[in-house]
């Protein structure tokens, strides 16, 4: 059986100057990653995709170092944009959130909508799963995506409550690709299960 692993990057360090995109991994955040390596299902991956954000390319440099699998970017998984406004103080974007989610067809202060991010994170998981046949796919990306992507394959509306749990990130859920179920809900990489 086939399995898609999608995986958040764990807590990173935030830089008000810096966009969001290239903000990394904190200390914590790559010791969670390392925690995350004593996965006894690591070893199954045959292939690892990653979102082109620093954040995520630092969590599957970890896990391609350990696995000894290159790992592939795919811009088009990356976190729903909200450049329009960069960073936001914690209590102000969390707010902001809840209204991307709340409102999946209207644009929150110029991001993108969550609705649209939708659509463009299923269809670039629909060509990575039909890439590869059988095998075992491990992805790192971003909390709103997954959040967004969990909702699809579970045939519900978008909604907040899909979203990881508020630990910082670093979670993940797992799909069994033949019948596009979800067969573990989230859950931090640093558990092992």
């Amino acid at each position: 059986m086939s399995k898609l692993y999608f995986v958040t990057h764990s807590e990173v360090e935030i830089y008000k100057d810096i966009p969001i995109e290239r903000w990394s991994l904190s200390e914590r955040g790559k010791e969670r990653f390392r925690l995350f390596l004593d996965q006894p299902w690591l070893s199954s991956i045959d292939v690892i995709y990653c979102s082109s954000e620093q954040k995520a390319l630092d969590g599957a440099k970890i896990v391609s170092d350990h696995i000894n699998k290159k790992f592939i970017e795919v811009p088009t998984i990356g976190e729903f944009d909200r450049s329009s406004t960069g960073y936001q103080p914690k209590e102000i974007f969390v707010e902001n959130v809840k209204l991307f989610f709340g409102s999946p067809a209207i644009s929150v202060l110029g991001w993108e909508t969550a609705q649209h991010t939708q659509e463009r994170v299923v269809k670039e998981f629909d060509t990575i799963i039909r890439d590869n046949p059988d095998k075992d796919i491990l992805v790192v990306a971003h909390g709103g995506v997954g959040s967004l992507y969990l909702a699809h394959l579970l045939g519900e509306p978008i909604n907040i409550k899909w979203n990881q749990p508020g630990n910082g990130g670093g979670n993940y859920f797992v799909v069994d690709l033949k019948s596009q179920k979800v067969i573990q809900k989230w859950q931090p990489i640093d558990v092992i299960v």
